[in-house]
């Protein structure tokens, strides 16, 4: 882009002058702070400039190139300044004059550029002259090199004029701002300042220039993190990105240094980093061992082919607080009494020096630490029930820190519970606390008589109940089970049955076994029932102790059998038979009798004894 106040190829072309309000207004939405990078002042009041066209042969005025574009800029001694004629003939032609400043504008970078001027009104109208500024690249077009004197501006149509805005104050000099702080779009060479007449002006009249004031602010740059934040006793690994905001073209590369005698900590590529370090990317990865203290600042400086072009440096603090990203990793819960469960430290230290120590809140929750080394610990849980927290202490060069994590424990006692029996109304036991070491005692309330068992179970957390025979005892099955774990059965004379009794929890199955015996009159369980399980209609009763053969009582000072009872589980008689005489062997049909079980019991003349029958 070439922006051009006015033009000229041999003789009077047309110009134009473009508004500074126009060069980059795509970056009006630019935005965040501008950081003054330079401040150019050309004070020409100590110049003392003596040719009749003093830009002619271009000079460099402290330090910058001078150079006449359009008519003939001069020297006024009396102001102390460069004055640039401008005219209207009323015809419709205007006159100006215009020199350049070589000055390298860099795209994205803003400006603020002012001018100290004045002006004469020689007409003695109120129209005062008009200043314009635009911006182009070399090379300068339509530059003026002769030094006649005695020439004005040059004439030019006004047709197709576009001024620039602002009119010096003819009261005496004054600053006045052409170019406020606006991103450009691109970079440039120079900047061109015209002196203008004002549309209703006439005549001639005479701008002023005394000073020129450039205000450069690099656009902002930023680098992420704004922070580097170290942990105490931890390694930090640490990518740089500088960020430019605005947009810039021909960035060569990126150089990455730290402050002047800052200790060399960082590393780079597995090596202690040497800085500089330069780069083809905005972006540098760098590691440091492990540091109880701040680590050096990290500045980056965005280059292109004419120079840095933008800055933005990283901080860094030290921390004694864990990092981000370490916590206990295991389940939340544990079931079940001496469970154990492992649990780990995530991101832990590893720093030499460091060291994890377990702990466990809630001691009357009966858990426990059963073992622990560094990052790993093992919570085992006891019979309480609650929620405690597992706590890691975590200590390093700079202290101690500690995480936890809740763990709930849901510790399960052995199932209990109470029973009585019962042989009838008002034949009740009272009510007993059921026992896992001994036999549970059943009182037999008459000789013979059915007893009726009634057990309440009982277990914090069971959500169900499953109650069976334990193998190897008389299969005696309960005719009924709660849901709230209550279950009933017969037992009739005397002997030792067992249930196994399940609860089923959150944290699974617990199962105990309960042994129920009988005592009180039902004496010794001493004759022979066979078959049994009886699978005909038929069954033979012997007493233990026959040693005779035939239907002799006493032969052998044996017992005899007086009397034969056969009841159901509820006391039901369905069979009888007496012997007055006495037999040691007895055979007994059971035709229409329903199969199941059943309480067979014999009188010997002193004591009735009892057994359970299954008819299948």
């Amino acid at each position: 882009m070439n922006k051009n106040l006015s033009s000229r190829s041999g003789k009077v072309r047309p110009f134009r002058v473009l508004l500074f309000s126009a060069l980059v207004p795509i970056f009006l939405l630019f935005c965040g702070p501008l950081y003054s990078q330079g401040n150019v002042v050309l004070d020409y009041s100590f110049d003392n400039l003596t040719a009749c066209n003093v830009f002619a042969n271009g000079p460099a005025l402290h330090g910058f190139v001078h150079q006449s574009v359009f008519g003939y800029p001069a020297w006024s001694a009396a102001q102390s300044a460069v004055s640039l004629d401008c005219g209207n003939t009323g015809n419709g032609q205007y006159g100006i004059t215009e020199y350049d400043v070589s000055y390298h504008f860099k795209q994205g970078y803003s400006y603020n550029i002012q001018l100290y001027t004045s002006c004469t009104l020689k007409d003695g109208t109120n129209a005062s002259p008009w200043v314009g500024l635009a911006y182009g690249i070399k090379p300068y077009l339509n530059t003026v090199t002769d030094a006649n004197c005695g020439l004005g501006p040059t004439f030019m149509p006004t047709k197709n004029v576009t001024y620039a805005q602002s009119a010096p104050s003819a009261g005496g000099f004054s600053w006045l701002t052409l170019q406020n702080t606006h991103p450009f779009d691109r970079d440039y060479d120079y900047v061109r300042i015209a002196a203008l007449p004002s549309p209703t002006m006439s005549n001639y009249n005479t701008v002023y220039v005394r000073k020129v004031q450039i205000i450069e602010s690099a656009p902002a740059a930023t680098m992420t993190p704004a922070t580097v934040v170290a942990h105490c006793g931890y390694p930090t690994n640490q990518t740089f990105t500088m960020n430019i905001q605005a947009t810039v073209n021909n960035i060569t590369g990126y150089t990455w240094n730290v402050p002047v005698g800052s200790p060399d900590v960082w590393m780079y590529n597995g090596a202690p980093a040497v800085f500089p370090i330069t780069t083809s990317t905005n972006s540098l990865t760098l590691t440091a061992n492990c540091t109880t203290s701040a680590l050096p600042a990290i500045t980056a400086t965005a280059f292109r082919a004419d120079g840095a072009y933008a800055t933005a440096t990283a901080g860094s603090s030290v921390s004694t607080s864990l990092p981000d990203g370490v916590t206990i990793s295991g389940p939340d819960g544990i079931c079940g009494v001496q469970a154990t469960t492992q649990y780990s430290l995530s991101g832990g230290p590893s720093c030499p020096g460091s060291s994890v120590a377990w702990s466990f809140d809630a001691p009357d929750l009966d858990a426990t630490i059963s073992s622990q080394s560094g990052g790993q610990v093992v919570l085992q849980s006891g019979f309480g029930s609650g929620i405690g927290n597992l706590i890691a202490t975590v200590a390093n060069g700079c202290g101690s820190n500690t995480i936890s994590k809740p763990i709930s424990i849901t510790g399960i006692a052995l199932v209990g519970g109470t029973y009585y029996s019962s042989a009838g109304p008002g034949q009740t036991s009272p009510t007993q606390g059921l026992s896992w070491f001994v036999d549970n005692a059943v009182a037999a309330w008459s000789p013979g008589g059915a007893v009726d068992v009634h057990v309440n179970l009982s277990m914090p957390g069971t959500t169900s109940w499953d109650v069976s025979s334990t193998p190897g005892y008389p299969f005696i099955a309960p005719f009924s089970l709660g849901a709230d774990g209550s279950f009933d059965f017969f037992l009739g004379g005397s002997g030792t049955t067992a249930f196994d009794i399940t609860g089923n929890t959150p944290c699974g199955p617990v199962t105990n076994t309960f042994k129920f015996s009988i005592s009180g009159f039902a004496g010794s369980n001493d004759f022979r029932v066979s078959p049994n399980p009886l699978t005909g209609d038929r069954m033979t009763i012997a007493l233990d102790d026959d040693k005779a053969t035939g239907n002799t009582r006493g032969m052998t000072g044996g017992r005899i059998i007086y009397a034969i009872k056969v009841t159901d589980l509820v006391g039901r008689v369905q069979k009888s038979v007496e012997y007055k005489a006495g037999i040691p062997r007895a055979d007994i049909l059971l035709t229409g009798i329903q199969r199941g079980n059943y309480f067979v019991s014999v009188y010997d003349g002193k004591k009735w004894n009892t057994k359970m029958v299954l008819m299948k």
